[in-house]
């Protein structure tokens, strides 16, 4: 730690972009084991076995679409929509907090939801209080009530990794089969689309209703793809890396294409990628932080790098200037990070004094300074809590949505209260 530094050294000022780390990178054959270690973490499950899943009478609740969808038979221009089911859940928390929110104050504390799906594998908000979790086997559940309740309308019986909201009505979902699905009716109803992933898409992510990306694998070209149409056309961008990979555009002509749990980072800016941008020393990259197109983050073990133009230059960031003192961003490893506005954000690292615990700071001057919440563990028992797999803040710093990873496997987490 360097107590004595000048404060104008840190000039943090970050954005949430929708990601979310942390989201779900889906590609391993098993529920990983996770082990406490500060720097080191595993990636997230990936597929069980695909089976049907019967009704209570006995017959299979999964509705195949009408025609296989392969690139030689695309879907029809009228093509089948499917009604799901729809059953109410209970949201049942570790921890149930009673406040009154003031939004210029930071006063939110985490609830942890036990799992919405059996295994979940993503999450999609498009505010505070209405989002979608996905999961294993098909498992789809929408809440617009902030996770107090949950609809079923889960679809087919491939494990989903992937799902992605541009609204209220417009979302997309991904899984394994390698099979794209959309929906305009708040998830009611699933549109097939094709692409050229036949074998299976491990992440995918739409930034309106006409651009998006997905990354995975096919029998002629696997690796990441862009449409800028809503899927119509594709174009195959990059090939397989090292590491599931995550893209994040700021907007849709750049973004930033980076490996989970790896060095591995590129900006994506005119259809032309750049050479490797992460630092030095091979830190893990977790994730990326935009306040506005042009300024934003990249953050991980060991390191925190800004850029002022949109991604094209970074410049790396030594310090953290918090109340008491300044910490050593190599000294410390940020798990989540990001801005519900110009202002306030939260950021969440590894305690300075237990490297296995995970506090947040959070800002209300746009990163200029950082302060310790009150009650600044992110959970009751630390040692649960090892990686933070997606996070994102909707309005203001006291409300936002996360996937934890702890012994258990992944779970939604909640910060603040309805």
């Amino acid at each position: 730690m360097k107590k004595t530094i000048s404060l104008t050294l840190l000039s943090l000022s970050l954005t949430g972009c929708t990601t979310p780390l942390v989201r779900n990178q889906i590609g391993t054959q098993q529920q990983p084991e996770i082990k406490p270690t500060p720097d080191v973490e595993k990636p997230s499950v990936g597929p069980i076995a695909s089976k049907e899943r019967p009704n209570q009478n006995g017959t299979s609740s999964i509705t195949e679409v009408s025609e296989p969808i392969n690139p030689t038979n695309p879907p029809s221009k009228n093509p089948t929509l499917v009604q799901p089911p729809k059953v109410s859940t209970q949201e049942t928390t570790a921890i149930v907090v009673n406040q009154e929110v003031d939004k210029n104050k930071f006063n939110a504390q985490w609830t942890t939801l036990q799992p919405i799906t059996r295994f979940t594998t993503d999450i999609s908000f498009v505010d505070f209080y209405t989002g979608w979790a996905v999961g294993r086997q098909g498992v789809i559940k929408k809440t617009t009530d902030a996770g107090k309740t949950w609809t079923d309308q889960s679809y087919g019986d491939a494990d989903i990794n992937s799902v992605s909201f541009v609204n209220k009505d417009v979302g997309f979902i991904a899984n394994r089969k390698g099979m794209l699905y959309k929906t305009i009716r708040g998830g009611e109803q699933w549109i097939p689309i094709d692409t050229p992933l036949s074998r299976s898409i491990d992440f995918m992510k739409f930034f309106d209703e006409n651009n998006g990306v997905i990354y995975g694998f096919s029998s002629i070209k696997s690796g990441l793809y862009i449409t800028r149409d809503g899927g119509k056309t594709w174009k195959y961008i990059y090939p397989i890396t090292h590491a599931p990979a995550r893209f994040e555009h700021v907007t849709p002509e750049n973004g930033i294409l980076f490996s989970i749990y790896s060095p591995y980072v590129k900006t994506f800016i005119n259809d032309v990628f750049s050479e490797n941008i992460s630092s030095n020393g091979g830190q893990i990259v977790r994730g990326i932080a935009f306040k506005s197109p042009e300024e934003g983050y990249l953050f991980g073990s060991s390191f925190l790098t800004k850029t002022l133009d949109g991604g094209k230059n970074w410049e790396k960031i030594s310090y953290i200037t918090t109340q008491k003192e300044a910490i050593e961003t190599e000294k410390i490893s940020i798990y989540g990070l990001s801005f519900a506005n110009e202002l306030q954000g939260v950021m969440i690292t590894n305690d300075p004094d237990n490297a296995f615990s995970k506090i947040y700071l959070h800002t209300s001057d746009g990163g200029i300074t950082w302060k310790e919440a009150e009650r600044k563990f992110l959970a009751q028992n630390q040692d649960d809590v090892y990686s933070i797999l997606h996070f994102n803040l909707y309005g203001d710093f006291n409300h936002g949505w996360a996937l934890l990873g702890d012994q258990e496997g992944v779970k939604a987490a909640r910060l603040g209260n309805p």
